[in-house]
């Protein structure tokens, strides 16, 4: 379902960050003027301004709506494979992801911010050490944990730029595969 600003002033901030989407899917940020997103969203310079410093602040805005749907949204999803929950639980939320494709890719995308991809990076390696309890100081744990977290935001991040064409449904498949079997094991069986 689509977002819906309830203010002028959401809705104007939600059709400036659009049109930054829209222009970061053709070219990187610093490509980008001013002029040309304030004018592709409808408005003028002056009105940027009253909501952005500059296109940087903007898509900081951007990537902090989007941290906080990740920590509502994705980690949920973490914490289901974990545990073992429900599996229309993790489909629900892999849904939401989808909803939310066009941004994150964006955002995850060459022409995205490394910074970002980071954060969410960071964000789950914290997540799984408090959920498993890991022990800090284990650097078995911590190598495994980074391979986990680095694997998965990489698949989710292909998935969302459309390199992995899968529905939300067939990645849910593979994540669990890929958890069960082992990523060796799947690249000999699908290999054949």
């Amino acid at each position: 379902m689509p977002y819906k600003p309830s203010s002028k002033a959401s809705q104007t901030k939600y059709f400036l960050q659009e049109a930054l989407i829209s222009l970061c899917e053709q070219k990187p940020i610093d490509q980008i003027r001013i002029q040309e997103l304030s004018e592709l969203a409808g408005y003028n310079r002056g009105t940027f301004y009253l909501y952005y410093q500059d296109i940087y602040d903007l898509r900081e805005q951007i990537e902090e709506n989007l941290i906080t749907f990740f920590k509502n949204n994705a980690l949920p999803l973490i914490h289901s494979l974990i545990t073992g929950d429900s599996i229309q639980n993790f489909a629900n939320r892999l849904q939401y992801l989808e909803q939310n494709r066009r941004r994150l890719g964006v955002m995850l995308s060459d022409n995205g911010d490394p910074a970002f991809t980071k954060k969410l990076i960071d964000l789950a390696k914290n997540f799984i050490t408090q959920t498993m309890n890991l022990p800090a100081d284990n650097k078995k744990c911590q190598y495994a944990l980074e391979y986990i977290a680095y694997a998965h935001i990489s698949i989710i991040r292909e998935w969302l730029v459309g390199k992995i064409e899968f529905s939300s449904q067939e990645l849910l498949e593979f994540f669990l595969e890929i958890l069960h079997k082992g990523p060796m094991t799947v690249l000999k069986e699908n290999s054949k």
